[in-house]
C-alpha cells in the first residue's frame, strides 16, 4: 500500500496528464476546488487511472472502473444551481463500492472483516445494506477547499480500500 500511495503522489505530482479526445481540460494539480461538477469529477477519476460511464438517467452518478479491478460508483451530494455555471456544483462527494455477500463465509467472519477493516482503514467505512451487500464508502467534503491533486490521490485510495476489504 505504501508504493501505491507513493507512485500515485508522484504521478500527481508531475502534473495531470490528459489525453485532449478524453478530457476537455487540463487543469493544474494545485487548483483548490471548493465545489465538484462533473467535468472536474470526470477529470479526477481520469487522472486517478479509472475510467467513468454514466449511471443510468441519475445526472449526478457515474460508474467508476478502476485499474485494480474494482468497480463503484461516484455520486455529486449537497448540490445546487451555481450562477454563472453550466449545470450544478455540489459540495460533497460519496464513493461506494458494492459486494454480495460471500459464499461460505459465516457471520462471525464478516464482523471481524468489517471490525479489522474498520480498525486498519481509515478513509473508508463498511456498512451492509438491507439487501445484505457489503458497502464500501467515502465521503469527501469540498467547503474549504480540496487540492485537485488530493481529489485524485483520494479517488484512488478509494479503491484500494475497497479491494482491501474485498480480500478480507
Amino acid at each position: 500500500m505504501k508504493r501505491f500511495v507513493l507512485a500515485l503522489a508522484m504521478a500527481v505530482g508531475m502534473g495531470l496528464a490528459s489525453p485532449a479526445s478524453a478530457q476537455p481540460t487540463n487543469p493544474d494539480a494545485s487548483s483548490i476546488l471548493t465545489s465538484i461538477d462533473d467535468e472536474m469529477l470526470r477529470i479526477a477519476i481520469f487522472n486517478a487511472g479509472a475510467t467513468t460511464t454514466p449511471l443510468d438517467d441519475e445526472k449526478n452518478t457515474l460508474r467508476i472502473a478502476f485499474p485494480n479491478g474494482m468497480r463503484g460508483i461516484a455520486r455529486r451530494m449537497a448540490c445546487i444551481e451555481a450562477p454563472g455555471a453550466v449545470g450544478e456544483e455540489c459540495k460533497g462527494l460519496i464513493l461506494l463500492a458494492y459486494f454480495s455477500k460471500p459464499e461460505g463465509v459465516s457471520e462471525a467472519q464478516q464482523q471481524a472483516a468489517l471490525s479489522r477493516f474498520g480498525l486498519e482503514q481509515n478513509l473508508a467505512s463498511v456498512v451492509v445494506n438491507r439487501e445484505g451487500e457489503h458497502v464500501v464508502k467515502s465521503y469527501i467534503i469540498f467547503d474549504g477547499g480540496i487540492t485537485l491533486s488530493n481529489l485524485v490521490v483520494q479517488v484512488a485510495l478509494f479503491a484500494e480500500s475497497a479491494k482491501t476489504y474485498r480480500e478480507m
